[in-house]
């Protein structure tokens, strides 16, 4: 059984907590509180758009599938953000065109389709805080595609790995996980940590990876 959302969800929406008129107030009725265990499918690619999606604990990756069986992230979904393709698959009333997984375990806030496509349509304050969320996610995909196709694979993994490390200089993602998240195939980037450790700038461990050399590494992705 759904749960009630409590009181303050919205802290982590500030626009929203300002909007005060008759439909938002029976929208926000509607709204049920979610709970997703890490690892577990938040939608499928092909499914349709039943709900709009806020996250208020926790992180959503949003990948695409491609031809040949590889997959790229396009984006994340944090605390106090929307998910801009269920929006976009709500305003259409086409179908998801890719997936979701919780990276976390997730605390989410699920508003059904039709109440908030009315409210969308009578409260311009909600309106321009979709629009605006949708406008930064196609930002955010424009800047990832500028990036795979002309920042060298090598300069992004040694980026992304800095953005990754933790307080013991550990990365606990795989091969096939980094994969993704740069668009390239596994097999490269298998190949590109290989060269990174020959260069003793990273020592590979089974499941993780520790960065030896931080230095190296933003001089590549600079």
């Amino acid at each position: 059984m759904p749960e009630i959302v409590p009181n303050g969800w919205l802290d982590l929406y500030p626009t929203l907590r300002s909007v005060d008129e008759p439909v938002w107030n029976v929208m926000a009725a509607t709204a049920r509180l979610a709970r997703i265990p890490a690892g577990t499918s938040v939608f499928r690619e092909g499914d349709a758009g039943n709900h709009y999606i806020l996250v208020l604990e926790g992180s959503i990756k949003v990948q695409k599938a491609t031809g040949d069986g590889h997959e790229i992230v396009l984006y994340h979904v944090e605390p106090g953000q929307t998910c801009a393709l269920t929006a976009c698959s709500l305003l259409s009333d086409n179908r998801l065109t890719a997936s979701a997984i919780a990276e976390t375990a997730l605390t989410l806030v699920r508003i059904p389709k039709r109440p908030f496509l009315d409210a969308l349509d009578q409260s311009p304050p909600l309106r321009q805080f979709v629009y605006r969320s949708i406008d930064g996610r196609v930002t955010e995909l424009i800047s990832v595609i500028e990036t795979v196709a002309f920042v060298p694979t090598h300069e992004r993994l040694g980026g992304f790995l800095l953005t990754k490390m933790s307080g013991q200089n550990q990365i606990h993602l795989t091969h096939q996980e980094l994969a993704n998240e740069l668009g390239t195939a596994r097999e490269v980037v298998s190949r590109l940590l290989k060269e990174f450790e020959h260069h003793g700038w990273v020592k590979l461990h089974r499941g993780w990876i520790e960065i030896t050399n931080a230095t190296s590494l933003q001089n590549i992705a600079t």
